[in-house]
């Protein structure tokens, strides 16, 4: 299985555990910030967005069980300001390919787009995880530096799924426990704040490990908005499809 699929049924398993009206009511939120171009609109609300569109795309996909046309049909023609948006839409339409056509699609992609920052690797982590899944991992060490103090949860999440049987395996998952909170979620870096990108990441790297589910599903639901969509934090009145993903795969880490 890989990343990509990781991630799939990861998400799949936290829409099973909804129940139909707040599985109906995230699907209703997301829709509601969609513009007439079938793109999501950014968090200003005014103009349809790649990034954010690639997020509804991943989320519908796992509440709805299909794959969103209307969004589909916008990565088809959307326009795509920055690296981080070229990825999002290539991966869109790479993944609607036959395995032929996605090697050589993904093939012809990075030689002309380079990953150069953690979004952009990660996001090519995925596509080469789907057309050539032995590069993946090459990509996700990438991520690498000598003081594992100093990277982010994210980066180590990478590196433990990247090289699952090494020999620094222990002192990576160690610090990914140091970064949880005793009242649920873990945070992006040493004395910071819980948030759902971290406890989303940290939990599918540490797979395996008994964790505490009980207070990461409280600090879940807390993130939980009255827009209807998840927010980073506990608190916050608005939230966005980004969240609203890793609140999924929050969820199905949660169920075994």
């Amino acid at each position: 299985m890989n990343l990509f699929q990781t991630l799939e049924s990861t998400a799949q398993r936290g829409v099973a555990g909804l129940d139909p009206e707040a599985r109906n009511s995230l699907i209703e939120a997301i829709r509601q910030h969609c513009g007439p171009d079938g793109g999501h609109t950014d968090l200003s609300g005014r103009h349809s967005d790649p990034y954010y569109s690639f997020f509804a795309w991943l989320s519908l996909r796992a509440l709805t069980g299909t794959s969103p046309a209307a969004l589909e049909q916008y990565f088809a023609t959307c326009h795509v300001p920055n690296p981080i948006d070229h990825f999002c839409k290539a991966f869109v339409q790479i993944n609607r390919m036959s395995a032929f056509k996605q090697k050589f699609a993904s093939f012809s992609f990075f030689l002309r787009h380079i990953p150069r920052d953690p979004y952009t690797l990660f996001l090519a982590g995925l596509m080469l995880g789907i057309s050539f899944p032995r590069l993946a991992p090459v990509l996700l060490r990438l991520t690498r530096i000598h003081k594992t103090h100093a990277l982010s949860t994210s980066r180590l999440a990478a590196q433990l799924l990247s090289k699952p049987r090494a020999s620094d395996v222990p002192l990576l998952r160690e610090k990914l426990l140091q970064r949880h909170s005793e009242t649920g979620g873990f945070a992006s870096a040493d004395n910071a704040s819980p948030d759902l990108l971290a406890t989303a990441v940290a939990r599918i790297a540490l797979s395996g490990q008994p964790l505490d589910n009980t207070h990461d599903l409280l600090f879940t639901e807390a993130c939980w908005c009255p827009d209807g969509l998840f927010s980073a934090t506990p608190g916050l009145p608005h939230g966005d499809v980004e969240h609203t993903y890793y609140a999924l795969l929050v969820l199905g880490t949660c169920r075994t």
